[in-house]
């Protein structure tokens, strides 16, 4: 009778917990919901004067800062989201992404994969150089994993596919996908691709 009382308390605080989670996820109310329509695109990257770079970078920019490199019109404004064809626009240079919401604000983002389908895209033909630049991965996939908010509507929202999750919250090149998140509390946030996270060099991709 003491195991069988033992085991009826465990199954209890478990169900306890199970429903209080989903209480948790539901009671999510948003103050706002602030959208962002992100484009993950290969860039140049210039570290600093003394000429430090990297000609295969890849970063996140706003669709509306990117190009395209045969019409030179921006995404929002005709120009063709070709993967591979897109640019950030001449008159913006690389920088951090900061996305601003309010605590209790919802933060929508639809990410679109627009890198090129090979790696490294932009290495120079040329016999004048001789040192390979590979450091992009292979894997083309790409997500926006931010720690520290809230998911909205589960784990398709999460930006991974890591251990038994059944669902691929990343996006393959050339695809598109929407995460919804909630800002619980104030904080800074770091956003990562989880697409790949390896680089050449066992860094973080």
């Amino acid at each position: 009778m003491k195991g069988r009382g033992f085991l009826i308390t465990i199954l209890t605080v478990l169900l306890a917990a199970t429903f209080a989670a989903g209480d948790a996820r539901a009671a999510i109310t948003c103050g706002r919901t602030v959208t962002a329509n992100i484009v993950a695109i290969d860039q140049p990257v210039l570290f600093n004067r003394l000429g430090a770079s990297n000609v295969n970078g890849m970063i996140f920019a706003l669709r509306r800062d990117v190009i395209n490199m045969d019409s030179f019109l921006t995404l929002n404004n005709g120009g063709a989201a070709t993967p591979g064809n897109v640019m950030l626009r001449p008159d913006k240079r690389p920088r951090p992404l900061v996305l601003r919401v309010r605590e209790g604000d919802c933060l929508t983002v639809n990410l679109e994969n627009l890198l090129a389908l090979a790696p490294n895209p932009n290495n120079l033909a040329t016999d004048q150089f001789t040192v390979l630049i590979d450091e992009q991965v292979a894997d083309r996939h790409v997500s926006f994993h931010v720690s520290g908010m809230q998911l909205v509507d589960g784990i398709q929202s999460d930006g991974s596919y890591v251990g038994a999750n059944v669902t691929d919250s990343t996006v393959p090149q050339g695809g598109s996908t929407s995460y919804q998140l909630y800002a619980e509390h104030e904080g800074v946030f770091t956003a990562t691709s989880y697409g790949a996270t390896l680089g050449s060099d066992a860094n973080q991709g």
